[in-house]
């Protein structure tokens, strides 16, 4: 009779460890008339994602730097950021919504040369605008220039690259 209860308490901490993170379905109730030989399959088949983890945790947008703000200005030049693929992308974006507009140009470092131009926006409130650049060299340091034409306002920047 003891081993029973003992077997019935780890069952109930498994599925309220299940339930608390939110893997399980079901009603608590439910969770309580779980038997032994259901709780091992139950376990295996809330998990068949956890043997792919790590490419997916590969995947998808990284942060490079940021996100940074800057106090109000006409130009900004960023600290520099290096990704380890090819696809680049920058976010940023102004405060104000007086007819103020930005851009941004993304650089390599080692030579200044502008490799991806953006053109002017309006700055709405801090409305998040995006430049691409997918030849970019991994390993190659780079960084952003934001410009504003306007009252100054302050400004935010951020940079990803895609792992996919």
């Amino acid at each position: 009779m003891h081993t029973r209860t003992a077997r019935n308490r780890a069952i109930l901490a498994t599925a309220a460890a299940l339930l608390g993170a939110g893997l399980a379905t079901g009603t608590p109730a439910e969770a309580v008339s779980i038997k032994p030989q259901q709780a091992a399959v139950t376990t295996t088949t809330l998990h068949p994602a956890a043997a792919h983890a790590p490419e997916a945790a590969r995947s998808g947008w990284h942060l490079l730097w940021g996100p940074k703000t800057h106090t109000a200005t006409r130009y900004w030049a960023t600290h520099d950021f290096v990704p380890d693929t090819r696809h680049l992308a920058v976010n940023f974006g102004c405060w104000g919504h007086d007819g103020a507009k930005m851009k941004a140009d993304i650089v390599r470092t080692r030579d200044g040369k502008v490799v991806k131009r953006g053109g002017y926006d309006y700055c709405h409130d801090a409305a998040q605008r995006r430049l691409d650049f997918n030849s970019a060299g991994p390993g190659t340091s780079y960084y952003m220039r934001l410009y504003l034409t306007g009252p100054k306002h302050s400004m935010w920047a951020k940079a990803y690259d895609y792992h996919g």
